[in-house]
């Protein structure tokens, strides 16, 4: 099973349990009051790319420790889960989409992210986990002429979108950096909401992105929010259970910032502009505040990890930290300082835990991949920790080429990745599992072996492998999308990742940049040399 830190969890389950919704259609231009049960008047859906509940250095308080206004808020007046389990295998896009729909990643179509491999005519492609809800896969990657909604159910319709039970109810949505509900790529998505031509397409890159990527309205029937005069656009779910006619959507920033009465972040900033995919709690918490002020009562949101740099290089020049470091505890310290006056101004307005459901939770559930500090003393509050620079960075992920070191152990087999810690294999051509190629890979996968640079031991490159029959049991076969099969699910020591041979073809989101690395010295046998990447997370399955 996988290997995790227990980490915080506010039970989505709850939500479903605590909220009871009504359904009924309401007639064109009526405008219907929004109707959550059980005294509920507002939903808050905040999710972290990572926060730790326990420690990853015992001496270090964890994140959570370290943001005590989120903390107490939740253990004074709610439930806190600290055993949150993820999807396998765990990573951004499937986390959000399974907390956000209830379903595992075989009923939603995303298996694999933060990309997912496809069998095209080409061999193997890799689109993006990242796209609007009703995109099929040709419109994520066309070369797979695959027409499938990349987010199906088992019998190949659209997967229901989970903004609908609350616009039904009466209740606009707003959405803020949260996956697959606001748009994610432009053009495409750009074009497919405002149209081919519009002046929304016509805007040159970055401002297209800045306007209308990653901040979205759902509104109920009738909402003045999404009027025509507000740049509202018709919100098209073309196989949503029981037909989705007459709702509105606002996207962008360029017009829900005015809508919301041009609000600032935290520091002071002026959210009329997308920050991108890894905001810090000062603009989510901002954003969502506004949304809230302005009568949107749900809300969702993502917050990037704190432990990549998300403030820049006037926190650090580093791109990622270990626990206890400096820059570490400082981004923590500025994580709390926003949730304390989100709360605060939240409550001065009449919104709290009396009448309002908050919901925090972490996508995938990584852990601290590097060296013991410097000096293992430290307890990163009053005395920063330090990390090894030297013969490699102390902190990082260890990469690895798994097709070059495959090949040095003499198999010719070839094949492609989905670059992970817990790769999937895709063999061109798609032999079947019991293939001999199939099954020689396989056993050749079993006897690798790699230096860990971070211990200096030789270690079993793999701890388990599963084929598509276990991937099954595991909910990681995507029934509807007949490309998307693969061979081999691997799981490497907890160190480590694989790389492909070629550049990733979908970024992962969130992950700090690689830096340029260093290779130890390869040795005889099947081995191959890591690098080490800065990269923190990491998330093993076995």
């Amino acid at each position: 099973m996988k290997s995790r830190k227990r980490i915080l969890k506010f039970a989505w389950a709850l939500l479903a349990g605590a909220i009871l919704l009504a359904v009924a259609a309401w007639p064109a231009g009526a405008r219907a009051a929004c109707q959550l049960g059980n005294g509920i008047e507002h939903v808050v859906y905040v999710e972290f790319d990572n926060v730790h509940f326990t420690r990853d250095n015992p001496n270090v308080p964890s994140d959570l420790e370290q943001m005590p206004h989120l903390l107490n808020f939740l253990t004074q007046n709610g439930t806190l889960d600290a055993g949150d389990h993820a999807v396998l295998i765990s990573h951004t896009a499937n986390d959000i989409l399974t907390t956000q729909t209830g379903l595992y990643s075989d009923d939603d179509g995303i298996a694999v992210a933060n990309s997912f491999g496809v069998f095209d005519p080409s061999g193997v492609g890799f689109p993006s986990s990242f796209f609007y809800w009703t995109d099929l896969v040709k419109d994520i990657t066309p070369a797979t002429m695959d027409s499938t909604f990349a987010l199906t159910t088992p019998s190949g319709e659209n997967v229901p979108a989970p903004w609908v039970p609350f616009t039904r109810a009466g209740c606009d949505v707003g959405a803020y950096s949260t996956a697959n509900i606001v748009l994610e790529r432009s053009p495409f998505d750009v074009a497919k909401v405002f149209g081919n031509p519009s002046s929304q397409l016509s805007e040159s890159e970055p401002q297209r992105t800045n306007d209308f990527i990653g901040e979205a309205i759902h509104c109920t029937q009738g909402s003045a929010l999404c009027s025509t005069a507000n740049r509202g656009v018709t919100d098209t779910l073309p196989s949503e259970p029981d037909g989705y006619m007459g709702y509105q959507a606002l996207f962008g920033a360029k017009y829900i910032y005015p809508v919301l009465g041009n609000p600032n972040d935290y520091n002071g900033n002026p959210l009329n502009s997308f920050p991108g995919f890894d905001p810090v709690p000062a603009q989510t918490l901002a954003m969502v505040e506004a949304m809230l002020k302005k009568g949107i009562p749900v809300v969702f949101a993502y917050i990037a990890d704190a432990h990549d740099n998300q403030e820049g290089h006037s926190l650090s020049l580093e791109s990622t930290f270990g626990p206890g470091e400096a820059p570490y505890v400082k981004q923590l310290k500025d994580y709390d300082t926003a949730f304390e006056t989100f709360f605060a101004n939240l409550k001065s307005e009449g919104i709290d835990q009396t009448n309002t459901l908050f919901v925090f939770t972490p996508d995938e559930g990584d852990h601290f991949v590097g060296a013991t500090p410097a000096n293992p003393g430290c307890d990163g509050v009053n005395t920063p920790c330090t990390y090894p620079t030297s013969p490699v960075p102390g902190v990082g992920e260890l990469d690895i080429n798994l097709n070059g070191l495959a090949a040095a152990a003499g198999d010719s087999t070839p094949f492609d990745i989905h670059f992970d810690d817990a790769p999937t294999v895709y063999v061109p051509g798609q032999p079947l599992p019991t293939d001999p190629s199939v099954r020689k890979l396989e056993q050749t996968m079993a006897g690798l072996t790699a230096e860990n640079l971070h211990t200096g031991s030789i270690e079993n490159l793999m701890v388990a492998m599963a084929d598509p029959v276990e991937e099954s049991m595991l909910h990681m076969v995507t029934q509807a999308i007949p490309h998307a099969r693969r061979h081999l699910r691997t799981s490497a020591i907890p160190t480590s990742s694989s790389s492909r041979r070629r550049p990733l073809r979908a970024p992962l989101r969130s992950w700090a940049p690689a830096s340029p690395g260093i290779t130890a010295t390869s040795s005889p046998r099947s081995r191959a040399p890591l690098s080490v990447s800065q990269v923190r997370e990491s998330t093993i399955s076995a």
